[in-house]
Order: structure tokens, then C-alpha cells, then sequence
């Protein structure tokens, strides 16, 4: 059960629940993929811009930058919870 945020009505139980984005930003990603010097060990790490500090922090602690990479994609700001019958009637 939920409450749709279009009609303000509460839905049947077991109903699907739909969500509508509402707003979304454009976003670039900084991604890269570090090995630890001494466990071989693999992370993925992501960051909203390239900075020198956090690969030199890094570095001291015995990470090795493998894979860096700039990649743009979609960011969800703000989305709301709609029922079947408020779905339907936006997507016509």
C-alpha cells in the first residue's frame, strides 16, 4: 500500500507502484579502479571530479591506480510514487 502523490489516494494492497521522474541533472563521472600494493586487492571508486589530493592520499597508503576513466550519464533529483490509473493517464 501507498499513497499516490497525483490523486493523494491509498492504494490496494499488492498494487504496483510506479515511479514518474520529476527532474533530473546531467553528471560527469570520475571513475576509477585501484589495486592495493600488498593484498592484490581490487576497489571501484567514483568521484564528481578528478582531484590530485585523493590519488596522492591514495598513493600513501599503498593503492595503485589501474583504470581511470570520464564517463556523462543522468542523475535522478526528484521522483514521485504514482498509481496504475495517474501513470496511464500521464504517459498518453
Amino acid at each position: 500500500m501507498f499513497n499516490c502523490n497525483q490523486c493523494h489516494k491509498t492504494s490496494k494492497p499488492r498494487t504496483r507502484q510506479n515511479k514518474v521522474v520529476i527532474e533530473r541533472r546531467e553528471r560527469t563521472y570520475y571513475s576509477i579502479i585501484i589495486k592495493h600494493n600488498i593484498i592484490k586487492h581490487l576497489r571501484f571508486l567514483q568521484y564528481e571530479r578528478k582531484d590530485r589530493q585523493i590519488l596522492e592520499n591514495l598513493e600513501r597508503q599503498g593503492w595503485k591506480l589501474v583504470f581511470e576513466n570520464f564517463s556523462k550519464g543522468w542523475e535522478t533529483l526528484k521522483e514521485k510514487n504514482v498509481c496504475e490509473e495517474c501513470y496511464e493517464k500521464s504517459q498518453k
